[in-house]
């Protein structure tokens, strides 16, 4: 198993870099990527997920490039191939769809990032899902709260209410630990916790429920939503 560990020095020891390894279409993306993402240890880049799989290459993290809207269909077809090979994939898309990025999530995917944040935000986001956390990007984060506004978000307790609040609104974790008065580690853990509910609550939900709840427009194909 490969194992999640943060590029940082402990007693004087550099530690290895999270592991990566992308998967994209365009061969001038897959030559830049390494070096961009310097705090990565990119492992490989593979043009299709099916030559990934073949390969065998693991990592902590696999980005996964989704174009739209055109290739929408094959890339999160791509998407569920790697969940159910159980690789922990992170979506690289400039998709802004709230739709899709919910699909995404529902599919298995631990996280989304956009394409328009920057190279530095993008390489964190990396980071943090090859340490175990899942990553929502912030316009489906803010819909997530409306819902637990409206009550409608049972699965989290008050107290996790107020964390997503707080988070959605464009707090750090950091600063969440100072407005809670807790240990910055104590807060990483809850909102990794929370994340990991919200993201199996879109995985239960039906379509149907999901546009409902979180006022989703489902003009995207439907069908990129999972069945159950």
């Amino acid at each position: 198993m490969v194992q999640h560990a943060a590029a940082r020095m402990l007693h004087g020891v550099i530690l290895a870099k999270p592991t990566a390894v992308l998967v994209d279409g365009a061969q001038l993306i897959r030559i830049a990527f390494p070096s961009l993402m310097r705090r990565l240890d990119v492992r490989g880049t593979f043009e299709t997920a099916d030559a990934l799989i073949e390969a065998q290459q693991r990592a902590d993290v696999t980005v996964l490039e989704l174009h739209g809207p055109m290739e929408l269909r094959a890339g999160v077809t791509a998407l569920r191939s790697l969940v159910a090979a159980r690789y922990t994939v992170c979506v690289y898309t400039s998709e802004s769809s709230p739709f899709v990025h919910a699909a995404c999530l529902a599919s298995g995917a631990a996280g989304v990032v956009s394409k328009t944040a920057t190279i530095d935000l993008a390489q964190s986001a990396f980071l943090e899902v090859a340490g175990g956390a899942i990553e929502f990007p912030p316009g489906l984060l803010m819909r997530l709260q409306l819902l637990g506004e409206r009550d409608g978000l049972r699965v989290l307790s008050p107290r996790e209410r107020e964390i997503l609040a707080m988070r959605a609104t464009g707090l750090t974790i950091s600063e969440i630990a100072a407005v809670l008065e807790e240990p910055e580690a104590t807060a990483t853990r809850e909102w990794r916790a929370i994340t990991l509910v919200l993201r199996d609550f879109l995985a239960c939900a039906s379509l149907d429920m999901a546009a409902r709840l979180l006022d989703l427009d489902c003009a995207d194909p439907p069908d990129l939503w999972p069945s159950r």
